[in-house]
């Protein structure tokens, strides 16, 4: 998308990069379905092709949205629309679409703990936006989504200090796979021939 609606060059190791990275993060994604199947229940919901259907549906038309909100922020970060105004808007909107969803659908628990984890995350939310702006700023944005694939780098390390999930060795070797074109592609950057 960064190549066509903003121009931005896009070079043949973009492509390396993100086999690498789609290799290195289904290693990890099929790790976390074989951890959730180790220890079946009575109570374990069985999948069926129609559901992984949906699922990757869902998660495609999720992938999608992604994508456009990145480049809708590199677009915002390009025009200097400051970053407070960005998230003040993003929280305003936010808060009338879940509003919405209260009046349509209800089931709103209120609980102190939901409380105190939204506000967490709402304070991650603004640091994260607030780097990711500045990030965009700095580097194009087909740079930038290759070192987001690390996230899942993130997410399955911080599930092992914190709520202790499994690490296979197959995590380890994805996340070395995406390690290393990482390292490979900061060692040997590009250089741009209309410079």
């Amino acid at each position: 998308l960064s190549y066509f609606i903003l121009k931005e060059p896009y070079y043949s190791t973009y492509t390396i990069g993100i086999i690498m990275c789609v290799i290195g993060s289904s290693f990890i994604v099929f790790n976390e379905r074989k951890s959730n199947n180790q220890i079946p229940t009575e109570d374990t919901p069985k999948t069926n092709f129609g559901d992984t259907i949906k699922g990757l549906c869902c998660g495609t038309i999720a992938l999608c949205n992604l994508s456009f909100m990145i480049i809708a922020n590199k677009i915002l970060a390009k025009n200097r629309v400051p970053i407070n105004n960005q998230l003040f808007y993003v929280g305003v909107c936010t808060m009338t679409y879940s509003a919405i969803f209260v009046l349509f659908f209800g089931g709103v628990e209120l609980d102190v703990g939901y409380l105190i984890m939204c506000m967490v995350h709402g304070v991650f939310f603004y640091l994260g936006n607030l780097s990711y702006n500045k990030a965009l700023t700095l580097a194009p944005v087909t740079k930038i989504i290759i070192i987001s694939y690390l996230q899942i780098v993130y997410v399955f390390l911080l599930a092992f200090l914190f709520l202790h999930e499994s690490i296979f060795t197959t995590d380890l070797l994805g996340a070395g796979i995406m390690m290393s074109y990482m390292i490979y592609n900061a060692y040997n950057p590009i250089v741009d021939k209309k410079s």
